[in-house]
């Protein structure tokens, strides 16, 4: 085991556990008066916010549809955003993509519970 030699504690154990960069990258490097300084950046992000956001390209033509889009948002709201700008005829099947993906890394997490017992 890799990781025998350091030392044990249960929140050590989850860490090692826990996939991807979770909590180990630091997302800003800048302070918020520098980010405030990206003059366009700041004109892109008050314009988004004032015209209301995105317009979603996806036809929710049955509730099926509608589900699948609800999920999407509840999972992720910036891949739902860039999934929903996708071009009309390839956004519904990248969705239903993205979240049977979703799916499979959460039994991929969470393998213990399909263990022998159940």
């Amino acid at each position: 085991h890799r990781h025998a030699t350091m030392s044990s504690s249960p929140a050590r154990e989850a860490m090692l556990k826990k996939q991807g960069a979770y909590g180990k990258i630091k997302t800003h490097s800048e302070s918020k008066i520098s980010q405030m300084l990206h003059v366009d950046e700041v004109a892109y992000a008050l314009y988004y916010k004032a015209s209301g956001g995105l317009t979603s390209k996806l036809s929710v033509s049955s509730d099926d549809v509608k589900f699948c889009d609800d999920k999407l948002g509840a999972v992720s709201r910036s891949f739902a955003a860039v999934i929903r700008q996708l071009p009309e005829k390839c956004c519904l099947d990248v969705l239903i993509f993205y979240l049977v993906l979703r799916a499979l890394d959460t039994v991929e997490d969470d393998m213990e519970a399909f263990g022998k017992d159940h």
